[in-house]
């Protein structure tokens, strides 16, 4: 083996000592940048998750080019050394950002969040964080959503099974090819090409493209390219003269230009991306650090402060920014959105990075004295690094534990005041509503009730039907977490988010629940999705316009005929007016759901849509019991109606239901599903249809 893998050292010059180099650092410093910008909703950095495959690109180039040196220089790769590097270099932090957040499921956080933290701490400890968000189904890209606070942690379990895998492979893609570094590098660009080509073929336009993201089958194309840059580097590099330096500045130059061009101009929906995209990004990012690493202007502009010392404790801001991110809200701050609210988290991100590379990272990095030193350098090393170690190993085993007793606390937590978002509930009430909630007995001389809708119907449903009326009215139903009635990918401010994958099924969901329930009436409680802009068979359709109508009323049209398939009349409910706070993370899709305007269109568009059908569809204006002087009011009657500007709370849903259950009564009692049933009994003769206009204004 040792043979064949020294060839290349043989044909060719040993690689230059590998010293650091502050424009590398620079590198860092964009990329992380990049992905602060995108996740504090910046417009100019929409494209900032882009960062990551810069990181990707670096590390394989950095990693491969470290490996190979020491496969030259003593014929072999110490696996047991590289892992324990490995683990000094990553875990320290990581573990630090466990415990902490451990301690906040514990102490803090909702009962829902603590959970996720729990599984999604467990993932992140292991790096399988990105499978476990495949798994989970937590998409990276949604909204209306309180994300996990390790969500970025998919990019790091990413790497660290890089990190396991790649110096194996090496070896054995080196000892196929007999240490030729041609060969080498070509073999690797065909497996970064099979990796791009897997995430084209497993890339569907009209979905959430969360798993070819977070995939680590379909993200190794970057890391594979960094990895070329490096068995490539010395071929690059042999006959080191001035056009050779030249040839590699301008290269760096436009590759770099390109990376920050696509991290302004482009946005994570966009499909380009997915089919081929990335591998650019990644040829780009690779050319930036060629020219990065070469004699010339771009060395010296990446070399300038602060960009080298952002990037030396860029992994800290990684690891800490998002959760600090979600943790300072508007809210809490006082300071509204924008870009005060930006800057504050930057600076507090920084500053905990700061404090982490020092007192945390550092000491566990340096610990053991490098070869060169001279024996009394050593002696003082060790009296240094003596009670730095001394401290580190309880410290980190404490860490681990805590991160394991604590997530574990936080799991077997009882009920406590749930966050209300549509993830957050997504799991429970799915599970609630397959469990046939309400689960009392349905009587022969009760209205069946059949409730279908998003999350708003969701709470509506399973909450405040008032004591009175209990005994008339059967409820059943399964209100989609997330899912309005129109489909496809939702567009706001120039961003497209996705929807729950279950929204594309919302038919076949309805058909079900009305086939089971057999209902008398049917209530349909929809908006608050469908007030956006969205893409529909991949063509943008925007709010308010004809075709937008026309896309509605064909939804409504299927929506209908499901839920009356027996007969049942169906009552439409206006949407409520919303207030939404801008989203923490990013300020998308609010302005929407807060417009009146949009909300009266669409109730416009359901009132007319109920005449046009009156025989078997009317429809119910619930905005005067919720919003009494024709806006937004939390408290009405000394009551908060509204959980988060969106969903009821359970005094909101009774004030709902007292002022529809009269008519949804009358009306129950009236159609032909509860009069068939009733003749059935011998209780009154059947009606075999609805004739003239249903009355529930």
């Amino acid at each position: 083996m040792a043979e064949h893998a020294l060839s290349a050292a043989r044909e060719h010059p040993p690689e230059h000592a590998f010293t650091y180099e502050p424009a590398l650092d620079g590198i860092r410093a964009v990329a992380v940048a990049a992905v602060l910008l995108y996740h504090g909703g910046i417009r100019a950095g929409r494209g900032g998750f882009l960062g990551v495959d810069v990181f990707f690109v670096l590390s394989g180039f950095l990693i491969t080019r470290l490996l190979l040196r020491e496969l030259e220089s003593t014929g072999r790769i110490g696996l047991r050394s590289f892992y324990a590097r490995r683990a000094r270099r990553l875990l320290p932090a990581v573990l630090l950002l466990l415990a902490v957040l451990s301690v906040y499921a514990v102490v803090a956080a909702p009962a829902g969040q603590a959970a996720r933290i729990r599984s999604d701490g467990l993932a992140s400890l292991l790096y399988v964080q990105n499978w476990h968000l495949v798994a989970t189904g937590q998409s990276y890209f949604s909204q209306f959503a309180a994300p996990s606070p390790l969500r970025h942690m998919w990019s790091l379990a990413i790497e660290e099974q890089w990190y396991l895998v790649w110096p194996v492979l090496l070896m054995a893609i080196m000892r196929v090819s007999r240490g030729r570094r041609g060969r080498i590098c070509t073999a690797i660009l065909l497996l970064a090409a099979a990796s791009a080509v897997a995430m084209a073929v497993q890339y569907h336009p009209s979905s959430d493209p969360s798993r070819v993201y977070y995939g680590t089958d379909t993200r190794a194309q970057e890391l594979l390219v960094g990895a070329a840059l490096a068995v490539a580097w010395p071929l690059l590099t042999r006959y080191r003269n001035r056009w050779t330096a030249v040839a590699l500045q301008v290269a760096g130059g436009i590759g770099g230009v390109f990376v920050l061009w696509m991290i302004y101009a482009s946005n994570d929906a966009s499909g380009a991306l997915y089919t081929g995209g990335f591998a650019l990004v990644a040829l780009g990012s690779a050319a930036l650090v060629a020219g990065a690493t070469s004699p010339g202007p771009l060395r010296y502009v990446l070399s300038t402060p602060p960009l080298p010392a952002l990037g030396r404790v860029s992994y800290g801001v990684y690891l800490w920014h998002w959760p600090i991110f979600l943790l300072l809200t508007p809210a809490k701050l006082g300071l509204g959105g924008g870009l005060l609210l930006f800057v504050a988290r930057v600076l507090v991100t920084i500053v905990v990075a700061m404090l982490s590379y020092r007192f945390v990272e550092l000491p566990v990095r340096t610990r053991r004295a490098a070869p060169s030193l001279t024996p009394t350098q050593r002696r003082v090393r060790r009296r240094v690094s003596t009670p730095r170690r001394a401290v580190w190993m309880p410290l980190a085993a404490a860490l681990v534990g805590s991160s394991l007793a604590l997530g574990g606390v936080s799991l077997a937590r009882g009920p406590a005041a749930t966050t209300v978002n549509e993830r957050s509930i997504a799991s429970s009430a799915t599970r609630a509503a397959i469990s046939g909630q309400p689960t009392r007995a349905v009587r022969q001389d009760q209205v069946r009730l059949l409730v279908a809708g998003d999350s708003v119907a969701f709470f509506l449903l399973y909450d405040g039907v008032p004591p009175e009326y209990r005994a008339g009215i059967s409820l059943a139903g399964r209100p989609l977490i997330g899912c309005g009635i129109a489909r496809g990918p939702i567009v706001s401010n120039g961003i497209t988010r996705y929807q729950l994958p279950e929204c594309d099924r919302w038919p076949q969901t309805y058909e079900e629940e009305a086939r089971v329930a057999n209902p008398d009436i049917a209530v349909l409680l929809v908006g608050a999705w469908e007030v956006y802009d969205r893409k529909v068979g991949g063509r943008l359709v925007r709010f308010g316009t004809p075709a937008m109508e026309a896309y509605i009323r064909s939804e409504l049209d299927r929506a209908v005929a499901i839920l009356s398939a027996n007969g049942a009349p169906v009552v439409l409910l206006s949407a409520p007016c919303f207030h939404v706070e801008p989203a923490d993370t990013i300020g998308w899709g609010s302005s929407e759901r807060n417009s009146p305007v949009r909300i009266a269109w669409f109730d416009d568009l359901l009132r007319r849509y109920a005449d046009e059908h009156a025989t078997r569809v009317a429809y119910r204006d619930i905005r005067p019991i919720l919003c009494p002087r024709g806006e937004y009011q939390n408290v009405i009657g000394g009551a908060a109606t509204r959980l988060d500007g969106v969903h009821f709370t359970s005094a909101g849903a009774t004030m709902v239901w007292r002022g529809i259950l009269p008519d949804l009564e009358s009306l129950g009692r009236a159609s032909a599903p509860y009069q068939r049933r009733e003749a059935a009994a011998g209780a009154a003769p059947p009606l075999s249809s609805f004739r003239g206009p249903l009355r529930a204004r």
